[in-house]
């Protein structure tokens, strides 16, 4: 098995184990956090690449950390205005 094969293996394995309360949580593929925030795949792809969005790169693919975007959201809410 070569060394591509092996790296190959180590992401699916990381991807798709289950996760114990204090390990991180599985990492968003960009269909899935699109459809979390209810927009299309083409503007999370945007984002990212204007770096407006938190990113995690495994080689050529965009992973997204639950809890980056969880603080992302709550630094991106708009505070209600008094009328």
């Amino acid at each position: 098995m070569d060394s591509r094969s092996l790296y190959g293996t180590a992401i699916l394995l990381a991807m798709t184990t289950p996760q114990s309360s204090s390990a991180p949580s599985r990492l968003l593929t960009v269909a899935e956090l699109a459809a979390r925030l209810n927009v299309p795949p083409r503007w999370v792809y945007a984002a990212s690449a204007q770096g407006r969005l938190p990113v995690v790169r495994v080689g050529r693919l965009l992973r997204f950390d639950p809890a980056d975007i969880d603080r992302w959201l709550a630094s991106h809410r708009d505070e209600p205005v008094d009328v």
